[in-house]
């Protein structure tokens, strides 16, 4: 189903504590694009789902990878920078802290503050989000995205990273059921998801019983 969040929200509450009653809370997922949405749907419906079954699809989604370290944290964006010293990225806005699972999706949009690094690294996971074929990159409006992209892929494996957007791409590319494989998953804020993080929910509610979406209609 899909709901309006204003008129939905207390119905997605009833419906998740519903769920834990009927699957075992266990068996519920419930995401959002903020950990802390989440957080408080569950606190509202009063019921006792695990911490690990609550938190963004990104975060959901990195449970799956056996906790890799992440490029996008202060220490792996220092070993970029001793990397690439051409082409550094200031580390102003974490995806996840160092040592931590509670992926927030970052904003690399700083205008003209942002050096060609950050540029580079933003745009590439624009597209990637909104999962533009790597042919076609070349067509982006900032040059040099595929040598960039190249390089932070080699960057990711030889130093042992994953990044941000791949806490998506490789949960989706694997095909297999979201973790702890839930029988029900609740999606609220869903019109800020991009086109990456519909196609992973698209995976994991295949798996389930049901998939209930609430977002903004506009």
């Amino acid at each position: 189903g899909t709901y309006d969040t204003g008129a939905g929200s207390a119905l997605i509450e009833y419906n998740i504590r519903r769920a834990a009653d009927k699957y075992g809370p266990d068996r519920v997922l419930v995401t959002s694009f903020t950990r802390a949405a989440a957080a408080v749907m569950v606190e509202k419906s009063a019921s006792d789902i695990p911490r690990m079954n609550i938190g963004t699809t990104h975060a959901i989604g990195y449970r799956q990878l056996d906790h890799t370290p992440i490029a996008e944290t202060k220490e792996g964006l220092k070993a970029w920078n001793q990397w690439c010293s051409d082409r550094k990225v200031t580390p102003y806005s974490m995806a996840v802290e160092d040592g931590s699972d509670e992926a927030e999706e970052p904003s690399w949009d700083r205008g003209a503050q942002a050096g060609d690094g950050e540029k580079l690294l933003g745009a590439m996971n624009l597209l990637r989000a909104r999962m533009v074929p790597r042919e076609a990159w070349r067509q982006a409006p900032i040059p040099g995205i595929e040598a960039f992209a190249a390089e932070w892929e080699r960057f990711k494996e030889e130093a042992g990273f994953l990044d941000f957007t791949d806490m998506l791409e490789l949960p989706l590319r694997s095909g297999a059921p979201a973790p702890g494989r839930p029988r029900i998953i609740f999606v609220d804020e869903v019109q800020d998801c991009s086109r990456l993080q519909m196609a992973l929910l698209r995976l994991w509610g295949s798996f389930a019983d049901t998939i209930i979406l609430a977002g903004d209609p506009d």
